[in-house]
């Protein structure tokens, strides 16, 4: 017998598997299941979603010292390369809490790629 477990609209991911995971380990050692029957977990997006923002983070941090460098290299000026590279992270962070808060569902994917007529993600 299988079962699948279903994430509410807009919950966050990483405390909802860890509420599974606890429920599923309370079923397990509270003796309501059959001898020999035991919950076992086939598909856990934990590691991935660590992995995804272990990349994210990395690429952003590289895209910082990338255009940190050439704002450098071509301007020539430190002060400029610094304000220029310090505003990366804030303008992402700020442009995602704003999708946040307007209950947008957008994700960096969908936005990389172009948009087709009939599209409903292209609003």
């Amino acid at each position: 017998m299988q079962g699948i477990v279903l994430m509410r609209r807009a919950e966050q991911t990483k405390p909802t598997i860890c509420r599974v995971k606890a429920e599923m380990d309370k079923t397990d050692a509270s003796g309501i299941l059959p001898n020999g029957v035991r919950l076992e977990r086939v598909y856990d997006r934990s590691e991935l979603i660590g992995l995804t923002t272990e990349n994210v983070l990395t690429n952003l941090a590289f895209g910082v010292l990338l255009i940190f460098a050439v704002q450098w290299l071509f301007l020539g000026s430190l002060r400029s390369a610094i304000v220029v590279a310090a505003t990366i992270p804030f303008v992402l962070f700020s442009r995602s809490r704003s999708w946040f808060c307007l209950g947008s569902r957008r994700t960096c994917s969908r936005l990389a790629r172009p948009h087709r007529r009939g599209d409903r993600h292209s609003r």
